[in-house]
């Protein structure tokens, strides 16, 4: 009889603790994932400082695009312009093809994480990833402005736990909502997306 409480006793328990656990889990992912994101933005705003423009991919932060022109393939001190990186140190991982498998097991095609009018990145390519295996993309707004240009709306984004990236590249403040559980973070303008 006494087995029998003490066994109802650890369950009991373990029914609080476990949830408690999963949440720490749950945040320090979170935590750790927007840490990854505000670096690849600091990369990113760094890089801008010396070559006068925005990465096209994070790819581009750690080696010279051949897309840059000559004049910017290295860094010169004297007018201080041009390539002066790797802006991200320790690319470990590779940019996914769209058949590979996430942490989930599920290929990125399916979890729509390639949507028709984005590219970003190319199968090889080096990477960031999220605290869920998913690469961090630098995403540009696709539609037109009244006031300055898409680059200005350009913004950091990490899939989050589901894989997906939910963030629209065709909205300029998609709402926190319609992110779903993606990290976003913008690099020119002031978040102003509206609460859900």
């Amino acid at each position: 009889m006494e087995m029998v409480v003490v066994m109802a006793i650890l369950i009991a328990m373990a029914s609080i603790i476990v949830p408690l656990i999963r949440n720490q889990l749950s945040s320090a992912q979170t935590q750790a994932s927007t840490a990854s994101v505000i670096a690849v933005r600091a990369a990113a705003l760094q890089y801008y400082q010396d070559l006068g423009q925005w990465p096209q991919t994070v790819a581009d932060l750690f080696r010279a695009s051949t897309a840059l022109p000559s004049t910017l393939q290295s860094y010169d001190p004297v007018v201080k312009r041009g390539w002066n990186g790797p802006y991200l140190q320790g690319a470990g991982s590779v940019y996914p093809k769209s058949t590979d498998l996430d942490s989930n097991g599920n290929a990125y095609s399916s979890l729509g994480f390639f949507p028709a009018n984005a590219v970003y990145g190319i199968a090889g390519d080096p990477a960031v990833l999220d605290s869920w295996g998913h690469p961090i993309v630098i995403q540009y707004y696709v539609g037109a402005v009244t006031t300055g240009s898409p680059a200005d709306y350009l913004r950091i984004v990490a899939a989050g736990s589901n894989g997906m990236i939910e963030t629209s590249n065709s909205v300029i403040y998609p709402t926190r909502a319609s992110c779903g559980d993606d990290e976003v973070l913008y690099l020119k303008v002031p978040d102003l997306r509206p609460s859900p």
